[in-house]
């Protein structure tokens, strides 16, 4: 039987994802019985089936096409046999026996939950691991920078439980989706992720169906894992800018009424446009193109438009 699976998707990043997958093994007791399944959205650049051909406890399934993170997660959740599965990025390494320590805490809990470790950057610091859901108070300190002037307001930025709780065990309304310890049953009853967000903000929405079925989210730093994407600083690309846009267009849409719905559009472009001259200044003072390139893409992606109708 089954105890975990862990379901990794994958995206030209073969070697990164064979490391993640044996330092998880690496530090598993035997007396856990997991899986892996990987799904591939379609790696252009790295075949991703030389790096687990060797590892006998690997699901590999290649899409012909990018489906998008939640999609992905949720071809895995399907075929997944474990009593407990964990959605995890293939950018982690794992330093200790985390999964027991999940294992025990969500079993302790009596309900249906959603559970995030600590995560530590490469060089061991604290990595932001959970945050607020949005508000308009925290979205104005986010669009226009006041999230960066108060750093611990809960009124103005969304992680500032980040440091208050580094090392307390916690409720919280968000953990970072590059790991997350769920009940399988609890998963698949909730229908997984929602495929409408194709990347980023995916664990808001998650989150929240569970809160409104009467689960929890909590934050267990009594273990932690290493988290290197999230160490990346600099130039956001194109398709990061636009998909972080459209991803919290559809949020809004779905989850505010109106008018409220109508006041996160409004802080959501002005706030998008605003750091076009904000970037487009900051590149001639530093002379850095990388701001310069930022501040185009959050030009272009202030015209894009989330083709979801439904909500």
């Amino acid at each position: 039987m089954t105890d975990i699976s862990i379901i990794i998707v994958n995206y030209n990043q073969g070697k990164l994802l064979r490391e993640c997958i044996l330092s998880v093994r690496q530090h598993t007791p035997a007396s856990l019985h997991i899986e892996f399944i990987v799904i591939d959205n379609h790696s252009t650049l790295e075949d991703p089936t030389p790096f687990v051909s060797d590892l006998s406890d690997v699901i590999l399934i290649r899409n012909q096409s990018n489906r998008g993170f939640g999609a992905a997660n949720n071809q895995g959740l399907v075929i997944s046999r474990g009593k407990y599965v964990l959605f995890l990025n293939n950018d982690t390494l794992f330093t200790e026996d985390t999964l027991t320590r999940m294992r025990d805490f969500y079993d302790s809990l009596g309900e249906q939950a959603i559970i995030g470790c600590k995560l530590l950057n490469a060089d061991g610091t604290h990595q932001f691991s959970v945050f607020d859901f949005d508000t308009l108070s925290n979205k104005f300190g986010e669009y226009w920078f006041l999230a960066h002037l108060f750093p611990r307001s809960a009124t103005f930025n969304k992680f500032h439980l980040n440091y208050k709780i580094p090392d307390s065990v916690s409720q919280v309304d968000v953990v970072k989706g590059a790991f997350m310890f769920s009940g399988a049953n609890e998963m698949k009853q909730l229908g997984g992720f929602d495929e409408d967000f194709f990347f980023y903000n995916e664990e808001n929405d998650l989150c929240w169906r569970l809160k409104q079925k009467g689960g929890s989210v909590w934050y267990y730093p009594k273990t932690s894992i290493i988290h290197l994407g999230g160490a990346t600083t600099g130039s956001m690309s194109y398709f990061s800018v636009k998909y972080l846009s459209l991803s919290y267009l559809i949020y809004f849409r779905k989850h505010f009424p109106r008018p409220k719905r109508y006041l996160f559009y409004l802080m959501h472009y002005s706030g998008w446009l605003i750091r076009v001259p904000v970037y487009l200044v900051m590149g001639l003072v530093t002379l850095n193109s990388a701001l310069f390139e930022k501040a185009w893409n959050y030009f272009r992606a202030s015209f894009q438009r989330p083709r979801i109708s439904r909500y």
